[in-house]
């Protein structure tokens, strides 16, 4: 059974709260982890500002996983809603939804200084670009982007 909003549908099939949970869950144990390679490592420190590196690990890794799942989830209810199929990229929202999501997320541990954030979705959004073109190129998408 699937809930619709407006007479379509809310979500795509691929949108579970099983694997909401396990995403976030999985994000925790990623930051823990992460957070401990740096302390077994100093020198990786200097990587990352020092403010991420003063937030509670588990805090840090709930807002970043949750926020970038349910910015996924609100973009596939924005696609739904705008009748873009499934599997269809939608400029822009399909690049960052995740990114966006999890920089608003981590605003429950600090605030960044704008240029931090612009830098950061300018990077996602073409990482995002020449990898999904690379993917095609191989034949392993069917679409560049």
């Amino acid at each position: 059974m699937h809930h619709t909003w407006r007479g379509r549908r809310v979500t795509g099939d691929h949108k579970t709260f099983r694997g909401l949970i396990g995403g976030t869950v999985c994000g925790v144990i990623f930051t823990l982890g992460q957070f401990g390679f740096m302390s077994a490592h100093p020198g990786l420190a200097a990587l990352f500002p020092k403010i991420y590196l003063n937030a509670p690990p588990v805090v840090l890794g709930l807002g970043l996983s949750l926020g970038a799942l349910l910015g996924d989830a609100l973009k596939s209810v924005i696609k739904r809603q705008f009748d873009v199929a499934a599997g269809k990229s939608l400029l822009f929202f399909d690049q960052l939804d995740y990114v966006v999501g999890g920089l608003l997320g981590s605003m429950v541990c600090f605030f960044l200084p704008i240029q931090y954030y612009l830098l950061t979705l300018l990077m996602f959004f073409g990482l995002h670009v020449v990898v999904s073109y690379l993917g095609y190129r191989l034949g392993l998408k069917e679409a560049p982007i």
